[in-house]
């Protein structure tokens, strides 16, 4: 995909500033694609079967060839026009978390694009790149959070599986380990290992609480042994299992 990077601008073919009232438009497939940056107005826009949703401060990429029908409010925007390489088959939406940065990007290279000084098309393309670049980052640091958001849920619905491992979760969130255990500890103060223990702690005080067997409430929880629990309860807690029963009387 273009914006992957797996692909390469040929050429701007033009860079304008446009507004329109409230309307319902057609576009047929174009030789060109477009990124624009909302200034005001929301939209839905409907191709290839998928649709896609705008708001205010977002940056739509729309690939050359492909048509499209949508439905605006009110609109304003500075679209980039320009030729690629390779033709992609979606277009992506962008939440840009700076969006005033990315609105002087584009400011600017309109200015460059009316300007039309010596060396113009060059100086347009290398600002296309670097909000490309921007919204790049931006888009894998929102994966990551995602992803991050993700391996925590993972382990908040599956801590009573005495098989479950850091490694499996990172796996399954597609998350780098290390990563995730250095960001983990930036948020929490604590490992995602000492995290899981003390869900299953207090999981198991709450089933003792309730009447469950400690040997019950041990398995229950996602202790392999009673023994090993006890040991573990009386390390965090400084008290023994049995002392649970009386919890919350």
């Amino acid at each position: 995909m273009f914006l992957n990077f797996d692909n390469y601008v040929i050429d701007i073919t033009n860079i304008t500033h446009v507004s329109w009232k409230k309307q319902k438009v057609t576009i047929p497939p174009r030789e060109f694609c477009a990124l624009a940056f909302r200034i005001k107005g929301s939209g839905n826009i409907s191709f290839n079967q998928n649709k896609i949703s705008l708001s205010t401060n977002d940056v739509l990429y729309l690939p050359q060839n492909i048509g499209y029908t949508a439905k605006y409010s009110d609109t304003e925007i500075i679209a980039i026009h320009f030729k690629t390489a390779n033709s992609d088959s979606f277009a992506k939406v962008f939440s840009p978390k700076n969006s005033e940065k990315i609105y002087k990007l584009f400011l600017e290279a309109l200015y460059i694009w009316q300007a039309k000084e010596v060396g113009y098309q060059e100086l347009a393309i290398s600002v296309l790149y670097k909000i490309l670049g921007t919204l790049s980052k931006d888009n894998q640091e929102q994966t990551l959070q995602n992803n991050f958001i993700n391996a925590q849920s993972i382990i908040n619905s599956r801590f009573r599986d005495s098989s479950l491992s850091i490694k499996d979760v990172c796996r399954e969130a597609k998350i780098s380990e290390t990563y995730f255990r250095k960001l983990f500890s930036e948020h929490f103060g604590k490992t995602p290992t000492a995290y899981i223990t003390q869900l299953r702690i207090e999981h198991a005080q709450n089933l003792i609480s309730n009447g469950t067997s400690i040997n019950d409430a041990a398995y229950s929880s996602g202790f392999n042994d009673p023994k090993y629990f006890s040991r573990v309860v009386k390390k965090h807690l400084n008290c023994t299992p049995k002392e649970f029963k009386s919890y919350g009387k």
